[in-house]
């Protein structure tokens, strides 16, 4: 094991400690003012990392990334202000624009980013939530504010590097919390294999099986290996190397989930298993700024345009 899987393994086990006591955890870990040294501490990466991974092992849900996605803005907040909770725009032809949250905001103001008209910052008593069904245990909220109130912190010409980097840290966080939980939903499937037998045996000594789970072991590695890259360079990573980390943790975490599944079989369409609820988190986060099909299209759209050079360093 090298020094960096030492460090995440140690970090690893400490988050899902604390995500398990269910007392304030961010507190307990000091979660805030850990982020302002992730640029220029690996370690302090390398424990963003790890608690985001161990959300989606525990299937628990905090206002990390939000916390997480507001980081970029803080210039533009007043000094010593309470850090807000960034919150994921969504549109949709039916619905319109929405605004959701992850997670608990705990009385802590929102930061409402708007593409075209620019960031906000609402205030608790200026705004409401209202809790959305989804499955997988992951904690959602639809924002209720009156857009007509909201007061932009910066012009919307000034407001493109915000929230470019903020969604990276945004891509960065709900890939990590997929990676999670797409290795949890593997490893049941591999206690699985090793106790259901069929002809005498365990099924996890056929062939086939082992090539399924074999396969989603290379999925999730190859996701680990992306962040990891991350971990490492940021904040130099190359462009739309976000968009390749989220396009990749959605796709393979998704196929994990199918590999899983056939080993599975019947067992594992049942709610009194636990599988089904990691394989509806990881359906759940992909669609979040941007599911691994849509972000995908957008790759190949960028490198139709700008050639293959600027995308391939993105790939360790």
């Amino acid at each position: 094991m090298d020094p960096f899987e030492r460090g995440v393994d140690e970090f690893l086990v400490s988050s899902e400690s604390a995500l398990r006591s269910g007392a304030d955890p961010l507190g307990r870990l000091g979660w805030e003012e850990l982020l302002p040294e992730i640029e220029g501490d690996l370690d302090a990466r390398r424990a963003v990392f790890s608690l985001l991974r161990a959300q989606g092992r525990q299937l628990v849900t905090t206002a990390a990334p939000g916390l997480l996605m507001a980081l970029p803005y803080t210039p533009l907040l007043q000094v010593g202000a309470p850090l807000p909770v960034a919150t994921i725009e969504l549109c949709s032809p039916r619905r319109g624009r929405r605004f959701l949250v992850l997670g608990a905001p705990a009385g802590r103001p929102l930061l409402i980013d708007r593409s075209g008209l620019g960031p906000c910052l609402v205030a608790p008593a200026d705004y409401g939530l209202a809790g959305v069904e989804m499955a997988g245990d992951a904690e959602l909220h639809d924002v209720v504010v009156d857009e007509g109130a909201l007061v932009p912190l910066v012009a919307e010409d000034d407001a493109a590097k915000y929230r470019a980097r903020s969604r990276l840290l945004g891509r960065w966080a709900l890939s990590c919390d997929i990676l999670g939980a797409a290795e949890v939903a593997l490893d049941l499937a591999v206690a699985y294999a090793g106790d259901r037998r069929q002809f005498g045996q365990p099924i996890g000594t056929f062939q086939s099986v082992r090539h399924l789970l074999a396969a989603a072991r290379v999925d999730c590695a190859a996701i680990e290996g992306l962040l990891g890259y991350m971990v490492e360079r940021y904040p130099d990573v190359p462009a739309s190397y976000d968009k390749v980390v989220k396009a990749v943790a959605g796709r393979n975490g998704r196929r994990v989930s199918q590999h899983a599944l056939q080993t599975l079989g019947g067992i594992g369409f049942i709610t009194e298993h636990d599988f089904h609820r990691y394989q509806s988190r990881i359906v759940t986060l992909d669609a979040l700024l941007g599911s691994s099909t849509r972000l995908a299209h957008q790759l190949a759209v960028e490198s139709r345009r700008s050639g293959l050079t600027e995308l391939l360093p993105a790939f360790p």
